[in-house]
Order: structure tokens, then sequence, then C-alpha cells
């Protein structure tokens, strides 16, 4: 069996944070016990609502926190072990929104040339520039240009080129498209995958937009309150759902058929509460097929091939 390019064993992340202004501290757990692998060549959704547990996993990916319990491998390698600038040259991010990832006084050329500088790389750099630019769509007058005069899309453009120009194996995309609007969306999502099939590259894409991960990913994990709740292939956990929470994220997108009104939403309305003690499942405080066993007792992941689901009552077989 080939080794994942990147896996998380039994990771978990708490925090000390203040409830309101006068509060005591309380542990907050943003990840429990994550665990997942990414192949070389293939493209992880990663979703769930806010609070999930999403960012905080991309940091830990990254490298920039480490876990408070459980391990981050990268190529075989303990994450911790491995140097600032060798995982650099393995993994890079494309954040939320371009204008604040990109230093306003450099031009766009600058920007795309600092990580070749930074690894003290040799050679006819700027050439090197031009192609990265040239690779994503970026116009070449613009080259001198700063991001303040530039549109949005054209800067999520100048991201890419500068997390693409060390050539990582990795690219971890942060909510890319979220600050974009819906036209400019499609052209950076169809970028990606352009630069997917012409750079062999392995991705990991954290959306809170159903439509795009279904578009560009192989695979799809879900998380709810720091845990994976569903994990399948993209064709059958949008066609086939077996966890409530997951069937709760579908049913609540909007459908682009005309006349198809407003998505029907029948789950309980209770809002997640991440400090909540709990000894069951995480989501049957909102779960309308949730049973006393639910409440006293936390389900264990079914798994069957490459499927699984977190539930007592999924909605079918994992992996049938």
């Amino acid at each position: 069996m080939t080794e994942p390019l990147l896996s998380l064993r039994g990771v978990t992340k708490r925090y000390r944070v203040r409830r309101g202004l006068f509060g005591a501290k309380r542990t907050l757990t943003a990840l429990s016990e994550l665990s997942l692998d990414v192949a070389e060549g293939e493209t992880l959704g990663l979703v769930g609502e806010s609070g999930c547990g999403k960012s905080t996993a991309v940091r830990i990916m990254l490298g920039l926190e480490p876990p408070d319990e459980g391990e981050v491998r990268i190529a075989g390698s303990a994450i911790a072990a491995v140097k600032r600038r060798a995982l650099s040259r393995m993994v890079q991010p494309v954040f939320q929104d371009p204008y604040y990832a990109l230093n306003p006084s450099r031009s766009v050329t600058e920007t795309v040339l600092q990580p070749l500088k930074v690894h003290g790389l040799k050679g006819d750099l700027r050439a090197e520039v031009r192609r990265m630019l040239d690779l994503v769509g970026f116009p070449a007058r613009l080259g001198e240009a700063y991001p303040a005069q530039l549109s949005g899309g054209q800067r999520q453009r100048v991201a890419i080129a500068r997390a693409l120009v060390l050539k990582p194996r990795l690219l971890i995309c942060d909510e890319p498209t979220s600050a974009l609007d819906v036209s400019v969306q499609a052209q950076v999502i169809n970028l990606l995958l352009d630069l997917r099939r012409e750079l062999g590259l392995t991705m990991i894409f954290v959306s809170h937009n159903l439509a795009v991960v279904e578009h560009i990913s192989d695979r799809v994990t879900v998380m709810y309150l720091g845990e994976i709740v569903e994990e399948a292939e993209t064709d059958r956990l949008f066609r086939q759902p077996a966890h409530p929470y997951t069937q709760m994220l579908l049913s609540s997108t909007l459908a682009p058929t005309p006349g198809a009104g407003l998505p029907s939403f029948t789950r309980q309305a209770t809002v997640a509460d991440a400090f909540a003690e709990r000894k069951g499942c995480a989501f049957a405080p909102r779960c309308e097929r949730a049973q006393d066993l639910c409440h006293a007792t936390a389900p264990e992941a079914q798994r069957r091939q490459a499927s699984f689901v977190r539930c007592h009552y999924p909605s079918a077989a994992v992996g049938s």
C-alpha cells in the first residue's frame, strides 16, 4: 500500500478561551482525535460549518501550530522534525482573502520572486516568475502593478503563483474563492483544476461552498465540532450521504433549478455548542433521529473500503 503524502493520526487541539468579557476561561476542544490521509495526486475536500475546526486543522497541516496530542506526517516524516524551509518547499497555502495575503508594498513580480530569493535559488529567477504568472493566466503587462491596482481574481492568481513557484507537492486552499464574485470563483476553480492536471498537484480544498467542493474534489471529509463525522468519495457522498449532519448540509444548499424554492430545513434549531460537555454523539442535540444511545455513547466509525461514517444510525450501509 502506497504511503499517503499527508497523514494525521489522533490529532487533538485545545485552547483556553474566555466566554464574554468577564467570564472565566474554559477549555475549547477545536480538534478531537482527528485522523485522515491524503494520497499523492488526489484532491480532498474538507467541509463543515463555521467553528467545526477546519482552519485549526489547516494550521496544523501547515506546521504553524503543534497538536496537543497525535501526530502529523508529511511524505513519511513527522512534520515537527522537518525544518521550516524544507516544509515550505513541500506544502504551500492559498488563503481566503488575497488582498490581505499579499504585501501591499510589493509589485506582482517581487511578490512571486520573494520565495525564490528566500530559498537562495539560482538562475534566471525572473524568467521563472514570468513562466509561473503565465501558467496561472496573469497578464504580463501587470507584472509591475501592486495588489491595490488589481481585481480580486487577479490577486488570487498572484497568490496561487506565489504558492506554486517553489513547486510544492501539496497545496492547501483555505476558502480560496469565498471572497470573490461568483463569475471569478468559476475562473479560479477551473484554474486550480488545470494546474492540478498540469503539475500533478495534491490539494486539500477547504470550503463552505458544497457545489465547488463537489466539482473539484475526489474525496470529501465532513467535520462537525472538531470531529470527522463522514468521509467518502465525492460522487457517493453527494448521491447517498449517510450521516444526518451531511444530509443537513446538503439539504440547506440552494438549488439552481428555477421554481425549486428555498431548502426545507427540518432539523432542530439548537446551536452547536463547542463548550458543552457531552458523553454521546456531538450532533445528537440537533439530530431528529437521535435516540437514547446517541446521547449516552459516542459512536464508533463504521468503515468499509474508502468510506466511513461516525453514527449509530446511518441512513445507508457504508460502502454499499
